[in-house]
């Protein structure tokens, strides 16, 4: 039976379907599971997996890329109405609460797994074109908040640095810690990021 609905799935789902499988495998046994747990998981042979990855590395690393496109897709498509800039940035940001509660384990793992502490020689091409395109669709979200006159007139990397820092530290802190609800985190965020964490003085 399963080599008959392998025979159903195009490269594209089956590809899919093994790097959900790694997923799961790798948050219940981590870098220790092995190319067979992860094909057993999926139902498939280590043969077959071998036909779509190179190696266990090489299904981590596309496990990676493939959650950090769809990150990618959520900085730079556009919300289905114009928002101003605080709106639109709560819609980019419940955008990835959505898509991290939705997908948790593909996205735990992939966060475990990310090249990002290597060495910046190590890193391949493609990882440094998604990661610019993540940073310059950010920047211009920034650039949008000092045009509309509601951010201060900083260098829009450097705001774009303190709220990607801080979504950082949430979307870690929900990995260890979690699963919470994420949105209402995300609002304190945005007030925060907003209004400054000082106490301002009294009248």
């Amino acid at each position: 039976m399963a080599k008959d609905n392998r025979q159903r799935l195009g490269r594209a789902e089956a590809r899919d379907k093994l790097l959900r499988a790694a997923a799961r495998v790798f948050l219940e046994k981590g870098r220790g599971a092995t190319v067979e747990d992860i094909a057993a998981e999926a139902e498939y042979s280590a043969s077959a997996l071998y036909k779509h990855f190179s190696n266990k590395d090489d299904l981590f690393r596309c496990l990676w890329h493939r959650v950090f496109t769809e990150m990618i897709e959520v900085f730079t498509n556009e919300p289905p109405m114009d928002l101003p800039f605080v709106g639109r940035l709560k819609w980019t940001l419940y955008s990835i609460a959505e898509f991290a509660e939705n997908d948790r384990d593909l996205f735990l793992a992939a966060m475990a797994n990310s090249p990002i502490a290597e060495s910046p020689m190590t890193l391949d091409e493609e990882f440094l074109e998604k990661h610019h395109q993540m940073r310059d669709a950010f920047n211009q979200l920034m650039s949008r908040g000092i045009e509309e006159g509601v951010l201060r007139d900083y260098d829009p990397a450097t705001l774009a640095m303190a709220m990607g820092g801080s979504l950082q530290a949430l979307t870690g802190h929900w990995a260890l810690e979690g699963p919470f609800p994420l949105k209402p985190h995300m609002d304190d965020l945005i007030e925060l990021f907003m209004n400054g964490a000082a106490k301002k003085p009294e009248d």
